[in-house]
């Protein structure tokens, strides 16, 4: 079975989404019409994880935020394993 995580964040009029597959990073964003954004690992530029309990992606000029629930498991072991995913793709000397 292929991998995929996902958290969201809806309101009554909009709904969003971070999905994290096998493949790389996936962002919707649904108002009226969904507009979802692909990327591999190797795109993303940085991960942020505020204070404020938001989850901040950037690839190249395009950012990316959810807000997401520190004290929820599958919130948890989302950003453990994007943040592994991202990890992996950096040489091995940091370099």
């Amino acid at each position: 079975m292929a991998f995929c995580m996902k958290i969201t964040a809806n309101t009554l009029v909009q709904h969003r989404y971070m999905r994290i597959t096998d493949r790389g990073f996936e962002y919707c964003e649904t108002a009226i019409r969904a507009h979802v954004e692909r990327f591999p690992y190797i795109a993303i530029d940085s991960i942020i994880v505020s204070p404020s309990h938001d989850i901040t992606i950037q690839v190249g000029e395009n950012v990316f935020t959810l807000p997401y629930k520190p004290q929820h498991p599958k919130h948890q072991a989302f950003i453990s394993a994007l943040l592994e995913r991202v990890r992996a793709t950096l040489p091995a000397n940091g370099n």
